[in-house]
């Protein structure tokens, strides 16, 4: 009766070491499973702060006259890609508005930190046109940061920050923009 117990010992150990952590076919961070593909842009919300004033509170739909969409490579690059067609997407009536925007670059985690090469992402404003006369600011990029709030196989929603500093003459103002963008897949 002895053998038998000495022989179960082992027996045991080794279908618990079988049987037990098994991360080694997982990746560390699900996150980066989870945001490879086509995600679909339904809502985008925008602040601006001049100076520490809020000069624009924006949040912007979906519609037939818009589209957007960011794509996230397993090999850790993105793309970004913006339409706006006054007519609704898809008409090609010669009256029409149409413009488009694109963006790429990389993305990558640090344990579960999110960064993207690019303070933003393309998005709902891409029909959007400012003209001014005059001379132009020098624009610098002072920091951004990009956060994941939400990720799920079907939902995706992102917080972005960024500072910059515009320059004018002798006229600098601080800009921050805050975004958020709500894909779903």
């Amino acid at each position: 009766m002895q053998r038998i117990y000495f022989l179960l010992i082992p027996i045991f150990i080794c279908f618990f070491c079988a049987c037990g952590n098994k991360s080694s076919n997982t990746p560390a961070n699900l996150q980066q499973v989870l945001i490879i593909g086509k995600w679909n842009l339904q809502k985008q919300s925008e602040e601006v702060l001049i100076d520490g004033t809020l000069k624009t509170d924006t949040t912007m739909l979906a519609s037939n006259k818009t589209l957007s969409f960011a794509q996230f490579d397993a090999d850790g690059k993105f793309s970004s890609i913006s339409f706006y067609n006054s007519g609704g997407i898809g008409s090609t009536s010669l009256g029409n508005v149409i413009a488009a925007d694109s963006l790429s670059g990389t993305y990558s985690f640090a344990g579960l930190a999110f960064k993207l090469s690019s303070a933003g992402l393309g998005g709902f404003g891409v029909g959007t046109v400012n003209f001014s006369t005059g001379p132009v600011p020098v624009i610098h990029l002072v920091s951004q940061s990009a956060q994941i709030v939400q990720l799920t196989a079907s939902l995706l929603t992102l917080h972005m920050e960024y500072t910059t500093t515009q320059t004018l003459n002798t006229d600098v103002k601080n800009y921050k923009y805050v975004l958020d963008y709500y894909y779903t897949k």
